[in-house]
């Protein structure tokens, strides 16, 4: 997505984001969905029940249904 708001929006990220993407060693193998699985599992969410996770989720399902009203 980054690279579409580059190249058509001319769209200038942060130094530091720029820094961080050249300080990337790409023969490290990426994977992203266990990278955000892992932050997740070390959040404050984490850290929830499973009923507190539903209650959660249900509760801004509602507040963005309330929204769009």
């Amino acid at each position: 997505m980054i690279l579409h708001f580059i190249e058509v929006h001319n769209y200038l990220p942060p130094a530091e984001f720029i820094a961080a993407v050249e300080a990337l060693d790409e023969s490290l193998p990426f994977v992203a969905d266990e990278m955000y699985r892992e932050k997740l599992r070390l959040s404050e969410w984490g850290k929830l029940s499973g009923a507190e996770k539903r209650d959660f989720a249900a509760a801004y399902n509602k507040r963005m249904s309330d929204s769009e009203s």
